[in-house]
């Protein structure tokens, strides 16, 4: 194992790493300030540009080599609307599913100590590279004893025991990033507090194991998805064993393929019902949306893999959500605006003044909202960009958020990993929100 593969293991190392990134960053809100000054407000646009992206690869290479607890953070943290900068968030898009694996030697040790025999005598076959890496552990190709294919997650050694002293290391890097929006203090730290624990789920594979039972069951009849079946004699709180999907990541797909748009339509609205039911009829949702947990098969159906991140929400949060879309898609800002009170998003108002100002303030975000939401079909293809200026405007329109609902950082990212995803395919889908008794 080479050095650039070796994940730091000790605290002093790992706080280290961090530090010197903190001081590296800091010093470029130092030399952004300089140029300010000399330059004034003819290249602040620019400067400041320069300034996000440099702070973004400092940290983005810090966490890649701290991988573990503080990568997965991270970008769990990219996914709140919002929360952090655009090139921080492109920077970590990257990560999803591209951190280089470790070790053969590691994951031999691993399968070892889990299950107690080498791979080799528990699978017909075990490739002790690893197929894909990520920020918590690798997986490798495996065969079963009776030809099965099979995917064998391995947690990287330590990852559990980091969690705390890793997300110290994440808030004190979140304070030097040019974080410019409106945003509360206590509610940046109440996301944070979400992760962690989050994260304490995600570690235990049996957790996972569970839930992925639970989706598989819940959606056995939906012949456009796949979900892995779990093996659970092959499975601990670090080693997961599932059945292995063949296909594609996003990024892939599209490149390799070059999907026609009826291709593209065609899995974009098998992401969107499966958001929707989810939502809707289930009320709990695969909440770590990001482009490695989709693959693309070549005999059209989804595959969804990585149920560690699971969140179930209370019937009326659910209910207030889907008002507040009807709501806008009506041109009913009255409704749509009371259930944001009911939520905790807006403060109570009862004159009619305030209530006008109110309206008048949201008026762009129901135009945005009502022409993504209310048309028959929504084309990505042609409407690039239109997301994420709704989103903005929403963010404009709401104003300092005093308090989170509980469960609405999920759902954001969950909704906004299938809005990401559907705009990078260019898909042509129906965003209508079902009715709450129905789901497709």
């Amino acid at each position: 194992m080479s050095k650039d593969d070796e994940v730091p293991a000790s605290r002093f190392r790992r706080a280290q790493i961090a530090s010197r990134a903190g001081l590296r960053a800091g010093t470029q809100h130092l030399v952004h300030g300089l140029k300010r000054m000399v330059q004034g407000e003819r290249g602040e646009q620019a400067s400041r540009e320069a300034r996000d992206e440099e702070i973004a690869r400092i940290i983005f290479e810090a966490l890649s080599q701290l991988r573990g607890m503080a990568l997965k953070a991270a970008q769990l943290l990219c996914m709140e609307l919002e929360i952090l900068p655009e090139p921080m968030r492109r920077k970590l898009g990257r990560s999803f599913y591209q951190v280089p694996p470790l070790s053969p030697a590691m994951s031999r040790s691993l399968v070892m100590s889990e299950l107690g025999s080498m791979p080799e005598l528990l699978f017909s076959h075990f490739e002790a590279e690893a197929f894909a890496a990520a920020s918590l552990g690798q997986v490798h190709r495996a065969t079963g004893r009776d030809g099965e294919p099979l995917a064998i997650k391995l947690q990287y050694p330590g990852v559990a025991t980091s969690l705390s002293s890793d997300m110290r290391m994440i808030r004190g890097l979140v304070k030097v990033l040019p974080i410019d929006h409106l945003v509360r203090p206590q509610v940046l730290n109440r996301t944070l507090r979400d992760i962690e624990d989050r994260l304490q789920e995600e570690i235990d594979y049996e957790l996972e194991a569970e839930n992925s039972r639970w989706f598989g069951q819940a959606f056995a009849d939906w012949e456009r998805l796949k979900i892995p079946r779990v093996y659970d004699q092959f499975t601990t709180s670090v080693v997961l064993c599932t059945e292995r999907i063949e296909g594609r990541h996003i990024d892939e797909w599209l490149e390799k393929t070059r999907p026609s748009q009826e291709l593209r339509d065609h899995f974009g609205q098998i992401v969107t019902d499966f958001f929707y039911h989810c939502i809707y009829r289930l009320h709990r949702v695969h909440a770590d949306p990001n482009p490695g947990n989709f693959i693309f098969m070549e005999d059209g159906r989804l595959g969804i893999i990585d149920f560690g991140c699971v969140q179930s929400f209370e019937p009326s949060f659910i209910r207030d959500m889907r008002a507040s879309t009807q709501g806008y898609i009506d041109n009913d800002l009255d409704a749509a605006l009371a259930a944001y009170e009911r939520l905790g998003l807006l403060p109570v108002e009862r004159t009619e003044s305030a209530l006008r100002a109110r309206r008048e303030r949201f008026r762009k975000a129901r135009e945005y909202v009502s022409k993504i939401f209310g048309a028959e079909k929504f084309d990505f293809s042609t409407n690039a960009g239109l997301v994420t200026e709704s989103q903005k405007e929403f963010a404009d329109s709401l104003g300092i958020v005093e308090n989170v609902p509980r469960g609405l950082s999920y759902y954001n990212r969950a909704f906004s990993g299938m809005m990401r995803m559907l705009e990078q395919m260019g898909a042509r889908v129906c965003l209508r929100p079902p009715p709450l008794e129905q789901s497709k």
